[in-house]
């Protein structure tokens, strides 16, 4: 029996927490695994109806005392979505910074906030976005991805205040969405990163449709959703697996790693077996029996 695993997800915003790594937490949690998201944003700023997208429509905002009060609102509002997505999948240890998104930097504080919880979890395995995300350039997710890299370091070590020791983590896996899906801008893609690790999620993409049907608060939910895992999800299961998965989650490892034998799964060796129409009769009734409803929801 193999050691159960303790993960930590480092997500930028509220629906980050799982929304490209969703499946693969879920599996995880199904094994026995303690699975921690931890959110470092309000995300009230950049993804709420009520403020991010219903005052661009305004001639003139609140006042500051309102405005603020009105954020914390909003942001409780996306705290229990984002609790009741992940309850959906299994993670039940979800915890928010509650930092304003209004400018992320690269900065002591959270670097040292992130690393507490590092050392508080102390998890085997840690996955954030890729810190070069969009060229990194004004993108909070590659910011979190490089607060998180910059905890790990502090982790290693003690801090005064802090009870926990040490901690040192296994492996970072950094997700592979969306940035490597194609390129869009100037600063996009421009590392010509790939994920190395592909994750098949087609027995729960029911239940990650169900979390993403949470989101109302960013309309997340309905045709969004189904949209969303049908294009990110189903193209990573298309072309990255080729064919071996409908649905599917990508990574990209930090590190190298050391094996006793070279690493082969029996899923792939049982792929290789068949022949090319054979495949293609396997992924289709694969797809069939996992896609999801396209009836939207309320």
């Amino acid at each position: 029996m193999r050691e159960k695993l303790r993960i930590l997800l480092i997500g930028a915003h509220p629906a980050d927490a799982f929304d490209n790594a969703g499946g693969t937490l879920c599996h995880h949690s199904r094994q026995g695994d303690q699975v921690t998201s931890l959110v470092l944003t309000q995300g009230t700023r950049i993804h709420d109806k009520e403020i991010s997208v219903a005052m661009s429509k305004s001639s003139i905002v609140p006042e500051a005392a309102v405005l603020q009060q009105l954020i914390q609102q909003r942001s409780q509002v996306k705290r229990q979505e984002v609790k009741d997505a992940c309850a959906l999948l299994g993670i039940d240890d979800v915890r928010f910074l509650e930092y304003d998104d209004a400018v992320m930097t690269v900065n002591e504080p959270l670097i040292l906030s992130v690393a507490r919880v590092m050392r508080e979890v102390r998890p085997h395995l840690l996955i954030t976005h890729w810190p070069g995300e969009w060229g990194g350039y004004a993108d909070q997710h590659a910011i979190t991805a490089q607060i998180a890299l910059n905890a790990l370091q502090a982790a290693g070590g003690v801090y005064p205040g802090d009870p926990n020791p040490p901690h040192r983590t296994t492996q970072v896996f950094f997700m592979a969405t969306p940035s490597c899906l194609a390129r869009t801008h100037v600063f996009s893609n421009q590392a010509g990163y790939y994920a190395d690790v592909i994750v098949d999620i087609s027995d729960v993409i029911d239940l990650k449709i169900r979390a993403l049907d949470c989101l109302r608060s960013q309309s997340y939910n309905g045709a969004y959703a189904r949209k969303r895992v049908e294009s990110v999800d189903g193209s990573l299961g298309l072309f990255a697996t080729g064919g071996r998965a409908a649905y599917a989650e990508g990574f990209i490892r930090q590190y190298s790693e050391t094996h006793d034998l070279l690493p082969v799964t029996e899923k792939a060796l049982n792929w290789t077996k068949m022949t090319e129409i054979e495949q293609m009769d396997a992924f289709c009734k694969l797809v069939a029996h996992t896609i999801p409803e396209k009836a939207v929801s309320e």
